[in-house]
This record gives C-alpha cells, sequence and structure tokens, in this order.
C-alpha cells in the first residue's frame, strides 16, 4: 500500500518552492495527517528536472511528467506512483500504465470557481486556470473497476459538491461489492459544509470527533472559502471498510493555541525540509568536529542506518540520523544541543537501542546522540541504598558493580538496556510486582534540555527518597522518551540483594486458573517477586527454542525472595493456592542454575516467539488492565490472533495486569503486517475500554500515537503539549514520538 504520508515528505523535500509557502506545511501524524494541499503551479514552476527525476525514482510523478511513465522499462509492474498537480492532466493520464498502482489525487487548488461533475456532465474549460473544473465522472468509474487504485477527490467549493462525489463513490462501492470493499478508498473535503455532508452521509462517524474539530474552527466555511496559506489539516475517521479523510482549509486565526492544545496529534512544526536539515548538518560538521574531535562524529551510511532503528517492527525501515556524534561528558553533550538548537536541528538520544517503538528513529533527520562513552558510575552510597550512574551505564553493568556489596538494582525489562534509557521509557519488567517499575526507583534525574540548559530534576546533589518540594519534575522526565531532554545522569535506588531465591513452575487448565491463583496469592500478602503469565503457544516455543519440557498449557513463573525459611513458606503455600485453582506439576528450582535456565526461556521468549516463523518479525502489544480485567482480555487477545490466521502468543507480568501479544509476520509480505497491525490495534483499543492502557512499560514512540488521546483525553494530551512547548519551543526534541 502506498504510504500517502512518506510520499508527501518526499514531495516537500524536493519542491523548491517559496520560503514563505514552505513554512506553512506541518508536518503531522496519527489521528491528524498532513492533507498534502500543494499548490500545483508551484510544483511546475520551482522543481528543476533534476528534482522531478529524483522524485519520480521515490515513486511520486508530477502530472506534466507522465512521460516518465511511458517508454520501455519505465514502469515496472508493481511499482507504486503517486500524481501531484493538475487535476485536469491527472485524470486524462493516470490509466495510462494499467499494471501501475496509482493514488489519483485531485485537488482543485482554489475553490472560487471549481467543484465536482456529475457523471455524463461535460466539462469545459473557461481558458483560465481557476475556471478549470475536475473531470470526476469518467474517473471514478474508471477507478473503481477494480481495488488496486486509491481514490483522494477534493474540491474547496460548496458542501453539496461534495455531498453529490460521496454518494457516488459509495453507490459504486456498494454495487462493485467485496472486490471493492477492500479498496482503501479516500475523500477529501474542503470547508466545513463538505465536512458536514459527509458526515451526515453515514452514521458511523464518529460525532465527538466532529465536535472537537467544530469547537477549534473560527472560519464556517462558507462558499467563498479561499486557501490563503496552503495549508491543510485532516481529521481521519475510520468507517466499516473504508476511510475517510476530512480535508479543512484553515486560516492563520485556526492555528492558535487552543487549536494546538485540542487537537487530536498537531506535531510541533519545523520550518525546513528534510533536505535542509541535512544542508544545516552538513553546515555545523566541522563545529561538532571541533567540539568532540573526529573519532566522536560519524556520517558514515553504515552507522547512520545502526542508530536509526531499534529492536521492534521499525527496523526493518530505518530513519537514519544525519550525523551520529558520542559526547564524553554532560557538558559536550550541553554545548552539540546549543549547537544544534541554534541551527534548527533536531536532535535524537541514542543508548543501546534496545527499545520497540521506534523510539531512536530519526524521523525528521538531524544530530543523534549515542550516549555509550558515557559509562561511569558517578557516585555508590551502599549505606543510603542509592546511586548515580551515567546513560552509558547498562543494567547488568550496575548489577555486576554493586553485587560484591550485598545490593541489586531490580528492574529487569529483560534486554540488558542502559539505565537512562530505561528512565526514558518508564520501563519496568519481571520483578516489577514486588519492586516497582523505573518510576518507583528513580531519586534524581540531570537533564540537558533542547536549548543546552543543564538541570537537575530533583536539584543539584539530592538523594532523599522523599521530598514535597515543588512540582515533581523528577517524575516529568520519567517516560518523556526523549522528548523533553537528554537524560545525562540518574540516581536510583537499589535493594538488598536477597539472602535466598526460589522459583517455581505450575501449570493451568485455563487462563481464569492462572490469574485467579495470582489474584489469591496477592490477596494473602505473600511476597512474591515474580509471577510471569504463559499461554500454550508461548510454552510450545519455550521448549522447541530452550529444550524446556513444559506441559503446554497456561503457566506461571513465578519467584520468591527473602530469608531461607521464609521462601520455602512462601512457595508452599503458593503451591496450596495453585491446588485450589486445578494447578498441576508444580515444581520448584532452588539451585541457581535451575532458577538461570528457567528465567532464560522466559527472556529468550522473544527469540523463540521468533523462531516459530523463521524469517519473521514481530510486533508486541504492551497492554495493562486491572488484574480482574485480565482474563477477559488475553481470552479476547488469543481470539483476535486465532480468527486473523497469524501466528502469536501471550505472555506477560501477570502481577500487575501487564501482558504482551507477540504477533509475528513475514517482513516481505505487506498484507501480513497489516493483518497484525489489525490485530495490535483490537488488543489496545479493548484494553482502553477495560480501564486499562496501551503501553505498560514499552512508551509510546511512533507505533502508539494513535490511542494515546483515546486513553488520556483531549485535555490531558493538551496539557503534555503545553509542557513539550514549553521545554521544547522549537520541536526539536526526538520529534515524531508521542504526539
Amino acid at each position: 500500500m502506498i504510504d500517502h504520508i512518506a510520499m508527501m515528505v518526499k514531495v516537500l523535500e524536493y519542491l523548491e518552492c517559496p520560503q514563505y509557502l514552505r513554512k506553512r506545511f506541518f508536518p503531522l501524524s496519527a489521528d491528524l495527517r498532513f492533507a498534502g494541499l500543494l499548490n500545483p503551479l508551484d510544483c511546475g514552476h520551482h522543481l528543476r528536472g533534476d528534482n522531478r527525476e529524483a522524485l519520480y525514482r521515490e515513486g511520486v510523478v508530477l502530472a506534466e511528467d507522465d512521460e516518465m511513465l511511458e517508454g520501455e522499462g519505465a514502469a515496472p509492474e508493481g511499482k507504486s506512483y503517486v500524481y501531484v498537480g493538475l487535476p485536469q492532466k491527472v485524470l486524462v493520464n493516470y490509466a495510462v500504465m494499467p499494471n501501475v498502482r496509482v493514488t489519483v489525487k485531485l485537488l482543485d487548488n482554489d475553490g472560487r470557481r471549481g467543484k465536482l461533475v456529475s457523471p455524463g456532465e461535460p466539462t469545459k474549460e473557461t481558458g483560465s486556470y481557476w475556471g478549470y473544473r475536475v473531470r470526476a465522472a469518467e474517473s471514478l468509474k474508471e477507478v473503481l473497476k477494480g481495488a488496486k487504485y486509491d481514490v483522494k477527490i477534493g474540491t474547496s467549493d460548496k458542501g453539496e459538491c461534495c455531498e453529490t462525489a460521496w454518494k457516488r463513490l459509495k453507490w459504486e462501492t456498494n454495487k462493485k461489492g467485496s472486490a471493492v470493499a477492500s479498496c482503501r478508498v479516500i475523500m477529501v473535503f474542503g470547508g466545513l459544509s463538505g465536512l458536514e455532508a459527509a458526515v451526515s452521509s453515514d452514521t458511523d462517524s464518529v460525532a465527538s470527533l466532529f465536535d472537537v474539530y467544530v469547537n477549534t474552527c473560527s472560519n464556517q466555511g462558507s462558499g467563498g472559502s479561499r486557501v490563503p496559506d496552503q495549508l491543510g489539516f485532516v481529521f481521519r475517521i475510520r468507517l466499516t471498510e473504508r476511510e475517510i479523510m476530512f480535508f479543512r482549509v484553515a486560516s492563520r486565526s485556526v492555528v492558535s493555541s487552543s487549536f494546538l492544545r485540542y487537537s487530536p496529534s498537531v506535531v510541533q512544526s519545523r520550518n525546513c525540509s528534510l533536505k535542509e536539515v541535512h544542508e544545516k548538518v552538513q553546515a555545523i560538521l566541522p563545529a561538532l568536529t571541533s567540539i568532540l574531535g573526529h573519532e566522536h562524529v560519524s556520517t558514515s551510511d553504515v552507522v547512520r542506518e545502526q542508530h536509526g532503528k531499534d529492536e521492534g517492527p521499525f527496523n526493518t525501515r530505518p530513519a537514519p540520523p544525519d550525523v551520529v556524534v558520542w559526547p564524553p561528558s554532560v557538558e559536550h553533550v550541553s554545548e552539540v544541543m546549543k549547537l544544534c538548537y541554534k541551527s534548527d536541528i533536531p536532535m535524537i538520544p541514542f543508548g543501546t537501542g534496545t527499545g520497540l517503538e521506534g523510539g531512536v528513529c530519526a524521523l525528521q533527520g538531524g544530530v543523534c546522540l549515542n550516549l555509550t562513552k558515557m559509562d561511569q558510575v558517578m557516585e555508590c552510597n551502599m549505606e543510603d541504598f542509592d546511586v548515580t550512574v551515567q546513560p552509558g551505564v547498562t543494567r547488568d553493568g550496575l548489577n555486576h558493580y554493586v553485587r560484591d556489596h550485598g545490593l541489586w538494582f531490580p528492574v529487569d525489562p529483560g534486554a540488558d538496556a542502559s539505565l537512562c534509557g530505561m528512565c526514558a521509557t518508564s520501563a519496568s519488567g519481571t520483578n516489577a510486582v514486588r519492586y516497582g517499575t523505573m518510576r518507583e526507583n528513580v531519586i534524581n534525574l540531570e537533564v540537558v534540555l533542547a536549548d543546552g540548559t543543564i538541570v537537575e530534576a530533583a536539584g543539584k546533589g539530592r538523594r532523599t527518597k522523599k521530598t514535597a518540594a515543588g512540582y515533581n519534575l523528577t517524575n516529568l522526565f520519567v517516560g518523556s522518551e526523549g522528548t523533553l531532554g537528554v537524560i545525562t545522569a540518574a540516581t536510583l535506588r537499589l535493594h538488598a540483594l536477597p539472602e535466598a531465591m526460589i522459583a517455581a513452575v505450575c501449570s493451568f487448565p485455563t487462563v481464569q486458573a492462572a490469574v485467579d491463583t495470582t489474584v489469591q496469592v496477592l490477596q494473602t500478602n505473600i511476597p512474591i517477586a515474580r509471577i510471569e503469565f504463559l499461554d500454550d503457544k508461548s510454552i510450545e516455543a519455550c521448549n522447541k527454542f530452550s529444550h524446556t519440557s513444559y506441559p503446554a498449557t497456561s503457566t506461571l513463573f513465578m519467584e520468591f525472595h527473602g530469608a531461607p525459611n521464609e521462601v520455602e513458606a512462601h512457595a508452599k503455600a503458593t503451591e496450596e493456592i495453585c491446588g485450589w485453582n486445578e494447578g498441576s506439576d508444580f515444581s520448584w528450582a532452588k539451585a541457581q542454575e535451575d532458577r538461570h535456565h528457567l528465567w532464560k526461556a522466559r527472556h529468550d521468549l522473544y527469540y523463540a516467539s521468533l523462531a516459530m516463523k523463521p524469517g519473521s518479525r514481530c510486533v508486541i502489544t504492551d497492554v495493562a488492565v486491572p488484574i480482574s480485567k485480565l482474563p477477559d482480555m488475553i481470552m479476547g487477545a488469543k481470539e483476535d490472533i486465532e480468527k486473523s490466521g497469524i501466528v502469536g502468543n501471550c505472555f506477560g507480568h501477570v502481577g500487575d495486569g501487564n501482558f504482551h501479544a507477540m504477533l509475528i509476520f513475514d517482513p516481505e509480505h505487506e498484507s501480513d503486517y497489516q493483518a497484525v497491525k489489525g490485530v495490535g490495534k483490537l488488543i489496545a483499543e479493548r484494553a482502553l475500554t477495560m480501564s486499562g492502557t496501551c503501553t505498560g512499560e514499552h512508551g509510546i514512540g511512533i507505533g502508539k500515537i494513535p490511542y494515546l488521546l483515546k486513553e488520556v483525553g483531549p485535555e490531558t494530551l493538551g496539557a503534555m503539549k503545553l509542557i513539550k512547548q514549553a521545554l521544547d519551543p522549537k520541536g526539536l526534541m526526538n520529534p515524531g514520538k508521542i504526539f
């Protein structure tokens, strides 16, 4: 499927239009999408020949350049293109290559006279550009013949024209049946009257989103609606098997603080294209080298690509930065960020790259700050049970450092992640049921803000276990995902290393029985340290990959920490509770080697699941719900997986209601990936209806942006954006994440 947003970004990247116009383009994401309102005359007048060819190679064809589609070998079968340009030329030429999938983008640029033509009505040309009329009659029939075309129809005229076009599209879609139902039909409406016509034409539309839209608009979209700033906003409303993208021509007055506050997903605007960012980075390279030295600055393609992806599903299409730097100290970080801030260059912090939501992807290019050179334990106060570390220190590295002192840091996300990166995503893991998440284990943070200012969230050198002094800025930066600043040091809580540990495994006939056992263990106040759920598919994967031999059914992995006599008593009490819920095959693992083998099998579940379908990738959901809702949540997810026909399994931290579904897909098949995304969406939305969250520990990143508004609401999201605006007014910190 054509990525419309990516294509429009390419147009903007190569488009050499006037600066005043370029500054009006907003990069939007999630529910709010960039409408792609381009002045076709600017395309023709301001695009040089070499850039036209570059656009063609990227899959974008200007209407007047359709000859590129002709000729031997010019348009391979299956290649996707987007036409941009005058509506007449697009419609006349869009079907010249039947084997080429084309997105027909029909936009009447001004709206003073343009309108959609009824079927069979002849088209006239008045001799002036503004008199052109969209030839929708013939094109609709052609486009709707099959499902290989996407349709965009737009006008800035009165609403009745839009209503006529929508009814025609709807009739054609119903007439063609399932063959066309799979086609992604998109309509772009101009003016509020057109929006009203579209909403009233289908009862499945989302009225609440429409209300948000109406309340933010100052221009009521009369027939005389103009395009003064060449700026469009799109509201995305999902219907039965189609999507409608409502288009609104906006004036300056609409882009106000109230609009930015309550609109679903407005991202900070950057006044330059990807090409311009690259040029700005090239301009500051000598200064970066002067600050850091040649050995700490790299523009290598391989290095850049490695830093444009993490461990999540987004790593098949890296978004590399323009340059990667390795600052050795917080002072160097500050100097680099001051330079970037002055030059309006995006900044992306990078730790170990073990995230799962695309948090390190440089969506708008810029400078990636790899913090692994800052790898020192700065201060360890054993008597006070706290430690201060730089961002290059990992979880395993810290535990190796403090182990001989009888201490440990228990937050265990699985991967050997950097501790400051774990702060940035508010990570947790298997021990959270007893020891809490990162949020409960962070005492203070040193953060470099976008402009290079160095702050300590709780005050310089403060490391008390509690404070009532002012706002809790420490917790503000925990979970901020690099969008508010770069974390350059973290003061963390340490815990006494348990004197004894016992692990246990128990099988259950149903998911409900396993969850009931968990609830009863917690209700009896047994201080269990870990309690992990694995479904039958997860156990099958573990048995094959890790050479275990557990019964392939719902299973709990558990662990108890404390004095030797205490942990045995807790394990026996838990075994009794398991028996009440038809638990079987309860076994203990007392020896360190046995416990290590058990938990290694659990932590290797990611790789074990991928091995179920060799050569595959996966999307991992991260929902959390109240424990009482967990059985219904897990069973619903398993039903979604089974109905979709994809390969998948469920597991998670059942003690705090957080579970994951691993959805396996073949990266070579787009339909496979779309099916996985569909199941992930169902799981996330079900969690939200159960008073849960779309992400318990992975963060929003790129993948969960569409659910944030639904989870927190427009007022809370607006407050978040005001904080972002205050700390990062230029929108340079890790742009494209969270919002």
